[in-house]
């Protein structure tokens, strides 16, 4: 949750207008899990690119106060990556915006056969790793409601975070674990439109 936070808030910081979009997808061959956060920003100047993980570092140049603070964040998501065995990549285009690619390792084999519990009490297996299973069926979003975000983090503090980061753009429903997770999911109940978790639980 800490490494997608920094990575988002990096964003925002620098998009004072267009969008932010959060990509995830499966990479079975390499076993590797890619999350892209991509903004059409600023964007970051080829010198600096070289320092953004940098901790404290501070483009030098006449629009240095654009990229104050660009540092310790992006220094502190890639440790978090690093410790998990991954990367983080970045593409950037002045003028245009920046893609922050996440590289994680995922066994996805280790899926199969995992077996979780559905609020009818009854065990749901997973599907393997060639075709995962998606809930299907969920109710829509209410007639000018704000969009719904699930929270699936351990930490009371990081949820609350999570809730008043997003809060003014989306309704937070909170699980405290992965089951809590997959039986709002089965539940029948309203599909989330963004989902955040913590990969550390």
């Amino acid at each position: 949750t800490q490494l997608l936070y920094n990575l988002v808030t990096n964003a925002a910081k620098f998009t004072i207008a267009g969008s932010i979009q959060l990509c995830a997808r499966e990479d079975a061959q390499n076993g590797v899990l890619e999350i892209d956060v991509a903004d059409t920003g600023k964007g970051i100047a080829p010198e600096a690119l070289k320092h953004i993980f940098e901790p404290f570092k501070q483009q030098e140049n006449k629009d240095s106060r654009s990229f104050q603070g660009i540092g310790l964040g992006l220094s502190v998501a890639r440790t978090i990556a690093r410790q998990h065995d991954g990367e983080i990549r970045v593409e950037s285009t002045v003028g245009r915006g920046s893609t922050f690619t996440v590289v994680l390792p995922c066994d996805f084999n280790k899926r199969a056969g995992l077996t979780v519990r559905a609020d009818s009490g009854a065990a749901v297996k997973l599907a393997t790793a060639s075709h995962p299973r998606i809930p299907r069926g969920g109710a829509l979003p209410p007639a000018g409601q704000r969009p719904l975000a699930l929270s699936v983090d351990d930490d009371d503090i990081n949820q609350e975070v999570i809730e008043q980061t997003l809060g003014s753009e989306f309704r937070v429903v909170r699980a405290m674990n992965g089951m809590e997770a997959f039986e709002y999911l089965d539940s029948g109940r309203e599909l989330p439109s963004l989902m955040l978790l913590d990969v550390m639980m």
